[in-house]
């Protein structure tokens, strides 16, 4: 859209008596600009100049606060209840049936955190060392899951450790079941 500058000029050549003053875009073939007030106009050869608004201030963001730690509930009425290392299990880690009264112990994640981990488990209230899951640990992913191997399903007296490697979760069959297939994803 072009705007245009209109100005009344000397010769009154519109209407039909032609005694009307028109508005034109330039009064260079009409006889200039006509007085108003006793005092001539001065026709502007360019565009007006607009004022321009000082720039808004781009915001400066605050620092980033160091990460916070992965989310945890509080376990009840779990047989591993007792446990130190599960009184804050972590909420994190679901499950999702893996069919043949089995499940499979999951966490969302990445393929390279898929490769580097690992899955154990230990006996509630046990001293032992972690063992590792079937297929000597290694984890597999699928649709942003990164997965241990199957557990039989109820086997419900022991401690689950998944290893990524830069996070590890612990948790329980039962604990996990509670989140099922969307434990929390801001892990």
């Amino acid at each position: 859209m072009s705007l245009h500058h209109a100005f009344m000029c000397n010769l009154n050549t519109c209407g039909s008596e032609r005694k009307e003053y028109c508005c034109e875009t330039s009064c260079k073939y009409f006889g200039g600009i006509r007085d108003c007030d006793g005092k001539p106009e001065i026709e502007p050869t360019g565009e007006p100049v607009m004022p321009f608004p000082e720039p808004t201030p781009v915001p400066v963001p605050e620092p980033t606060p160091e990460p916070t730690p992965v989310p945890f509930s509080t376990v009840v009425n779990h047989q591993c209840s007792q446990e130190k290392s599960l009184e804050q299990a972590n909420t994190c880690v679901g499950d999702m049936s893996a069919g043949n009264g089995f499940v499979m112990p999951f966490v969302f994640g990445t393929q390279v955190q898929a490769e580097q981990g690992n899955c154990q488990y230990k006996q509630c209230g046990a001293t032992m060392s972690w063992l590792n899951f079937a297929a000597d640990g290694k984890m597999t992913y699928e649709n942003g899951k990164v997965k241990c191997s199957n557990w039989t399903r109820s086997n419900e007296n022991y401690l689950w450790k998944i290893d990524l490697g830069n996070k590890i979760y612990i948790s329980t069959e039962k604990h996990a079941k509670a989140h099922g297939t969307n434990p929390s994803k801001g892990c």
